[in-house]
């Protein structure tokens, strides 16, 4: 596909405001599918198989890996049918919950769920007797086929090429104007006495 319309996705950290303590932190993650054919797989961090970050525009389907020991090795899966993604329970023990919704009981695959952008993706259930980091479930927010963002569209362009215009002085009267109301704005120093 071209390069604008390829399927992409991107895991972010998401702090729930009413979890009592964080859950895993992590660097967003982003994958673009070369074909959009393959499976992302989500699982436990592990040096042999977890290939190192990528840059955004790169594709790949490369595993995801989080070190958090409620995280199963082979946890959950994502993919692409006819523009939508899709996310299944591959047979996880602590579970894999879409919308704060468990997909499937513990050690049982579950169908797939369509993911939408801006879902939420728990992993795990955080392990109440641990209190490190690697005992916390991951809560992850996910951002959908939005590759095209990354890129200069038409009103990017224009848009850069007038700030750059009006940083420059190309205008004179264009830099005194307000940005909300586009008006004129008169500029003045009133002196503040001093205690």
């Amino acid at each position: 596909p071209p390069q604008d319309f390829r399927p992409t996705i991107k895991f972010s950290h998401h702090q729930d405001p009413r979890a009592p303590r964080p859950s895993l932190m992590f660097t967003p993650m982003g994958r673009t599918l070369p074909t959009g054919t393959e499976i992302i797989k989500v699982g436990r961090y592990s040096e042999r198989e977890t290939a190192p970050n990528q840059p955004a525009n790169m594709s790949t389907a490369a595993p995801v890996g989080f070190k958090s020991k409620v995280v199963s090795r082979r946890h959950c899966e994502f993919w692409v049918e006819e523009g939508q993604w899709f996310i299944r329970d591959v047979k996880s023990s602590s579970g894999t919950f879409l919308n704060h919704v468990r997909l499937s009981p513990p050690n049982t695959e579950s169908r797939p769920y369509p993911v939408k952008d801006g879902d939420i993706v728990q992993l795990g259930i955080d392990f109440k007797g641990g209190e490190e980091m690697i005992f916390r479930c991951v809560k992850i927010r996910v951002e959908v086929n939005r590759g095209w963002q990354a890129g200069l569209n038409s009103f990017n362009v224009s848009s850069h090429r007038m700030l750059k215009k009006m940083t420059k002085g190309g205008d004179a009267s264009s830099s005194n104007d307000c940005s909300i109301c586009l008006s004129g704005v008169a500029v003045s120093f009133i002196p503040f006495p001093l205690a």
